[in-house]
This record gives structure tokens, C-alpha cells and sequence, in this order.
């Protein structure tokens, strides 16, 4: 029998803040904890209340490895006791690098 789903990509887990912009792409509008991420999304949590299909634009610092910009839409969500956790599916990433 053939497997009908794709193995989902590799995860990288992490803590680091996720800062979401506004639509001007340089005003902070809320935040979130980064749990991980993988080359076709990201897990995060937050106490910010998001829609399943939602686009957000986020940029995550990463400790040693510099600054992605993120963007892409809500794929999932579900609660973990008090916290809110959401699945982003990327529709675009730019890593900048390390920031000296």
C-alpha cells in the first residue's frame, strides 16, 4: 500500500521570541514564543487570539544564526492548557544572517 501524506519535514526546536508586524511591516503589534520550526512552517504560542487561514508577517531573532522575516498563513491551532499554540505555513522566508 502507498502512504497518501508527504513525510513532514525535519523540526528544529527553539525558544526565541517571535516579534508580528503590522502591515507597514515596521510596527510591532504583538508577540509570540517560537516552540519550532521546519522549512515549510513554524509551531509557535501566544496569548494574541489568531483565525485558522490568518496572515500574519513575523521576524524571529535566532541566537548565532541572525534574523528570518517569516510570512505565511495560519494552518492550525489548539489549545495547550492557558496557551494558545498556532501552525504558520510559510509563503515566504528571508534569512538575513548573523547581526554583529
Amino acid at each position: 500500500m502507498f502512504n497518501k501524506h508527504k513525510p513532514r519535514p525535519g523540526r528544529m526546536t527553539h525558544d526565541s521570541i517571535m516579534e508580528v508586524y503590522k502591515s507597514d511591516g515596521r510596527t510591532l503589534d504583538w508577540s509570540g514564543k517560537l516552540v519550532d520550526f521546519s522549512t515549510g512552517g513554524l509551531c509557535f504560542q501566544t496569548e494574541h487570539e489568531l483565525k485558522q487561514g490568518e496572515h500574519i508577517k513575523a521576524r524571529i531573532r535566532i541566537f548565532g544564526e541572525g534574523i528570518m522575516e517569516v510570512s505565511g498563513n495560519i494552518a492550525w491551532t489548539r489549545l495547550e492548557g492557558a496557551k494558545r499554540v498556532y501552525g504558520l505555513k510559510f509563503d515566504s522566508i528571508t534569512n538575513h544572517g548573523e547581526l554583529r
